[in-house]
Order: structure tokens, then sequence, then C-alpha cells
């Protein structure tokens, strides 16, 4: 009967270190997922972070190119603007064409043999 009883206690005892060193794998497993996870996680809350600041600095220079497209178009308009020619015209020192006459051509041919 003591044979018995030893045989049922070391039985017992490999089932407690079966379940141990099974319970040790799953938490092993489980802390190992658990920071896969988060280091995943970190991962990608950085990615996000530096896609948005790559985003906003892109919009800022999109913003600036805008301004001075528009500075430029107003300083093309202002050059090509009919006050501006008029200056041009003025510092020509030209003089105004009163009376014109246009040349009229004679279209008769005369051929010679």
């Amino acid at each position: 009967m003591n044979k018995k009883r030893f045989e049922n206690q070391d039985l017992n005892q490999k089932k407690g270190q079966t379940k141990k060193t099974y319970l040790k794998i799953v938490n092993s497993f489980l802390l190992s997922l658990f920071f896969f996870c988060g280091g995943f996680y970190l991962f990608n809350i950085n990615q996000i972070t530096v896609q948005g600041f790559e985003l906003q600095e892109k919009k800022n220079n999109l913003d600036y190119l805008a301004e001075k497209n528009r500075s430029l178009e107003d300083e093309v308009n202002a050059s090509q603007s009919y006050y501006v020619f008029n200056d041009r015209i003025n510092d020509l020192n030209m003089v105004e064409a009163k009376d014109v006459i246009y040349l009229t051509r004679n279209d008769q041919v005369l051929a010679k043999k």
C-alpha cells in the first residue's frame, strides 16, 4: 500500500510539474505576444506621427507657393496694364498722326514684246 501511495504521489508530482511547465510556456508566449503587440503599436504610432508632420510641411509649402503664384500673377498683370504701356509710349516721344494719306496701287500692267 505504501508503494502504491508513493507511486500516486510521484504521478501527481509529475502531473504538477507538467502543468507548471505548460503554464510557464503559455505565460512566456503571452508575455512575448504582449511585447510584440506593444512594439508594433508604438512603431505604427511613430509612422503616423511622422506622416502627419510631413503632410503639414507639404501643406505649408503649398500655401507658400500659392501665395507666391498670386504675387507673380499680380506682377505680370501690373506690367501688362494699359497705364504701363501708356507711360512707355510717352517715353518714346512719338507724335500723333493727323492727316494720313493712303497710297493706292494701279493695277494696270504693261507688257512689252
